[in-house]
């Protein structure tokens, strides 16, 4: 996963936002949260078959593409948009480790502690970009 990068767009982003007017939006942190916790709480489940649980997997990827969308539509948001396309599309995201467990049909309790603090970070970044633009 590109974390690294990722983090240092959100630091960057976070020390532009006053000067960019970017404009907090209570519901895209809400479902910024509810898709964190979505999101560790599958991925706690990847021990278990992924065919147990393709319609959590199957619903959360919605979610996220849905407010990747919504994320597209608000103005000098660009940060949050990038954030949101690295989780569904880079090497490392949400996306692959639901693919990966999908075509395994389970993951190594390693690979899970990893991954979930790989997608804790990233989205914890996006919900802290989110909490730092003008109220």
């Amino acid at each position: 996963m590109k974390l690294p990068k990722i983090l240092l767009s959100a630091l960057i982003a976070l020390s532009l936002i006053s000067c960019a007017g970017l404009r907090y939006n209570a519901v895209s942190l809400l479902n910024a949260t509810d898709i964190k916790n979505d999101a560790l709480s599958l991925i706690s489940k990847s021990n278990e078959q992924y065919s147990l649980h393709e319609d959590e997997a199957e619903l959360l990827k919605a979610k996220v593409l849905n407010q990747y969308i919504d994320e597209t539509k608000r103005k000098l948001n660009h940060a949050t948009v990038a954030m949101y396309s690295e989780l569904m599309n880079s090497n490392g995201s949400l996306y692959s480790l639901l693919d990966l467990w999908k075509q395994n049909g389970t993951l190594s309790a390693s690979m899970i502690t990893e991954s979930k603090q790989q997608i804790d970070r990233l989205i914890s970044s996006i919900i802290d970009l989110e909490n730092h633009k003008q109220k």
